[in-house]
């Protein structure tokens, strides 16, 4: 399968750089939330935007996912981001985003080497409310590499009483998850703006980010036999 990733926007300042890549399923069950995940998206933006380092810092990319997966929104400045529509029908393609996502934040991390620019290590957010329907392309393997080396942060968030909380497990080396009902999908979206808040602008040490609980999510830790997954 081919993947097409669009150009990405211009880089706004010499400011150390904070790339997060959001995976938000779009598919048919997701189809009653498609304004949570929409009203969502506009809080991150404007909860960025209002803070002077974390609009310097932070660059976002939106990737969309049912029955193909694609990069709805480049990566660029949080206040250039411009809000995709969103429109869920079909199935699944979990194994599509997270390689799209992954490739996406290579590129992105390429170009501001280009510009001599340092960055944070980069974040993956994924929302689903189900499990994967696609072919396996070796991404989620990756995914779980890259965590293990300290490349990458990944939170997957499962939406509602439908996901395949066994299969999120297995992509964090913790077998941990976020779980949120699905009043509530918004919080998800504060929660992330404001630990991307945290993150930006801090030179080095822990950061401490704030308690998922007091957003509406809660923390699960998986029990995988070791048979489940290769």
């Amino acid at each position: 399968m081919s993947i097409n990733i669009p150009e990405n926007k211009s880089i706004s300042s010499a400011t150390k750089k904070l790339p997060c890549v959001i995976l938000i399923d779009t598919s048919g069950s997701m189809s009653a939330d498609q304004q949570k995940l929409v009203n969502g998206m506009e809080e991150l933006k404007k909860y960025l935007s209002d803070d002077e380092m974390a609009c310097s810092s932070v660059e976002v990319s939106i990737v969309t996912f049912d029955n193909e997966a694609r990069v709805a929104e480049p990566f660029g400045p949080i206040n250039d981001l411009c809000i995709p529509s969103i429109n869920c029908n079909g199935m699944t393609a979990m194994h599509a985003a997270v390689d799209i996502g992954l490739k996406t934040i290579d590129k992105r991390r390429s170009e501001y080497k280009q510009y001599g620019l340092s960055s944070y290590r980069p974040w993956m957010y994924m929302l689903t409310d189900g499990g994967a329907n696609d072919s396996d392309n070796g991404s989620f393997k990756e995914l779980v590499r890259r965590q293990e080396n300290q490349k990458l942060f990944f939170f997957p968030v499962a939406i509602g009483d439908t996901v395949d909380e066994k299969l999120l497990g297995s992509l964090h080396p913790d077998n941990e998850i976020f779980s949120i009902d699905r009043d509530r999908i918004t919080k998800a979206f504060q929660w992330l703006s404001d630990s991307l808040s945290s993150v930006s602008g801090t030179k080095s040490g822990t950061v401490t980010l704030s308690d998922p609980e007091d957003f509406g999510l809660q923390r699960k830790h998986i029990q995988i036999d070791v048979g489940d997954f290769d």
